[in-house]
């Protein structure tokens, strides 16, 4: 996460705490600036752990998975449950795991269930 990133997000909390509840066209706007966010950070991850031989530090299904559970979330929403739709065909049993527990971590964090 870039020093601008990580300003703009203090920034964003101390708001939060001064101005109470924001409006939801607000967080409607900054949810898909922040996924994009996520996932270009995601792709250059995984493309310099690539280039520098360091691929092996971090298993590469997770990182695919989390590049595709952020995909969806910028195409199709955070939801409560996977949509079962969105299961690619070509998915082993190993990367379809992967997937299902990246998309449930990353919807807890986004979306907290009551």
């Amino acid at each position: 996460m870039s020093k601008l990133t990580m300003e703009f997000d203090d920034m964003l909390e101390a708001f939060l705490l001064a101005a109470g509840e924001l409006p939801e066209d607000l967080i409607a706007r900054y949810m898909p600036v922040r996924l994009q966010h996520a996932v270009t950070n995601i792709r250059r991850q995984y493309r310099m752990e690539r280039r520098t031989g360091r691929g092996t530090a971090t298993n590469p299904t997770s990182i695919e998975a989390k590049k595709i559970v952020l995909e969806i979330f910028l195409k199709d929403g955070i939801r409560k449950s996977f949509p079962l739709h969105l299961v690619q065909q070509d998915w082993g049993l190993h990367q379809l795991g992967a997937v299902m527990d990246a998309y449930v971590s990353r919807r807890t964090l986004l979306l907290p269930l009551p």
